[in-house]
């Protein structure tokens, strides 16, 4: 069975921190500012005011401002834009997404929204159009880690682990002392039976001081092979007899991949019923008495033969 993320995709999803909204709904409406400043006084003045609700954490006045706005401008996509994130922290996120969705049809753009409105989908549990919000806001900004790392726990939380180690990487080599995404990142290469990069998550979480989630990550290792260390890839959702299996490697996606010490999971080694490890070198012995004895065999026809003449 895969591993349960424990809450985490739940926690990574919910509304954002209100500083944060608040933040980016002060930073938003400061540029849009003179997109209104030429248009209608009375817009502009209900704009204004609904900035300085929100500075003033007045949020249900903000939300009245800008209902007002709309009711006016009907097209103006930056009202839209800030009642989705006061909707969103509200944890209204059928709002908040309807919301998200009409200012970026009216031409809002940027990662920000994308990667919000993706996060509203996911609460709703439009799983395909948040990949698709959450691609875009990635491929508006390759470096967005929030948007990486979440695509990655989504493909997770579907089962596509070789795209949830994808985009976890990527997340990883844009923060690479992130313990968060080097925890995630942990559990996704063991799904995707690469084990020996889910131990270099391990080594770089002690690394930044967080045993707790190094020990997590080797209790799951134990757990699934056995206190001897890990032995053999992990079961596939059906069991299905045990077979060696090639491994590729960690940030390239190409290489070897060693299980542990120096046992391979290639090489004069194969995989018994049980999962363990048995060595084929044992024949050997067998082979050379029958190579002997087909030699001698050879060399007593010859006599033979020899004798007759």
């Amino acid at each position: 069975m895969p591993l349960r993320l424990p809450d985490i995709f739940l926690n990574l999803l919910r509304p954002a921190s209100l500083f944060r909204l608040a933040f980016c709904l002060s930073f938003f409406l400061l540029l849009s500012l003179p997109s209104i400043a030429s248009g209608n006084k009375d817009i502009r003045i209900l704009y204004e005011n609904a900035i300085a609700s929100i500075k003033e954490e007045k949020v249900e006045e903000a939300r009245i401002g800008f209902q007002q706005v709309i009711e006016i401008k009907p097209d103006f996509a930056p009202a839209y834009y800030n009642l989705g994130l006061i909707q969103m922290r509200r944890d209204n996120m059928v709002e908040a997404s309807d919301f998200f969705e009409k200012a970026i049809q009216l031409g809002s753009s940027g990662a920000q929204i994308h990667y919000l409105w993706g996060t509203t989908l996911i609460r709703r549990g439009d799983i395909e159009r948040a990949k698709k919000a959450y691609l875009e806001a990635v491929r508006q900004n390759p470096i967005m880690t929030n948007a990486l790392r979440d695509l990655g726990i989504l493909y997770y939380q579907t089962k596509d682990y070789d795209q949830s180690v994808f985009f976890l990487n990527r997340a990883f080599l844009v923060e690479p002392t992130s313990a968060k995404t080097m925890w995630l990142l942990g559990l996704a290469y063991i799904q995707a039976h690469k084990l020996e990069n889910a131990m270099e998550m391990i080594t770089g979480l002690r690394a930044v001081k967080d045993e707790q989630r190094a020990t997590d990550l080797e209790s799951i290792i134990k757990k699934i092979h056995g206190k001897s260390g890990v032995e053999a890839p992990l079961p596939p959702e059906k069991p299905v007899p045990a077979k060696p299996v090639k491994q590729k490697g960690s940030a390239s996606l190409t290489g070897n991949t060693k299980i542990s010490g120096n046992t391979s999971i290639t090489g004069n080694a194969k995989m018994t019923g049980r999962g363990s490890m048995k060595r084929t070198g044992a024949a050997a012995p067998a082979a050379a008495s029958s190579t002997t004895t087909r030699t001698v065999t050879r060399t007593s026809t010859a006599t033979a033969s020899a004798s007759s003449n």
